[in-house]
């Protein structure tokens, strides 16, 4: 879908992943965030399970950053990684 996207906007494309290192803590607060989005149902912890049995790893270069960690260390991070990809991107769409 992403690669569509860049595609069609003769974009280039540079792809983070987000993750939680602790399960745990992403647990709880995957139980305790409420988005009130009309006609949204939020994901229950099963959903997320479910979810991630059908993910399939990300085979292009990526930069990975967790939750866990600062979000100004993966800000500067994200910049950093971005910087580094002008004008050479890491995958072409």
């Amino acid at each position: 879908m992403w690669r569509q996207a860049a595609a069609r906007a003769s974009a280039d494309l540079a792809v983070i992943d987000v993750i939680y290192s602790d399960q745990n803590i992403h647990r709880q607060l995957l139980a305790a965030r409420e988005r009130d989005i009309p006609g949204f149902r939020e994901p229950s912890w099963a959903d997320v399970q479910a979810r991630w049995s059908e993910w399939e790893p990300w085979d292009d270069v990526r930069l990975m950053v967790d939750s866990m960690r600062s979000i100004d260390e993966n800000v500067a991070d994200a910049l950093d990684y971005l910087r580094r990809c002008d004008g050479a991107s890491p995958t072409r769409a």
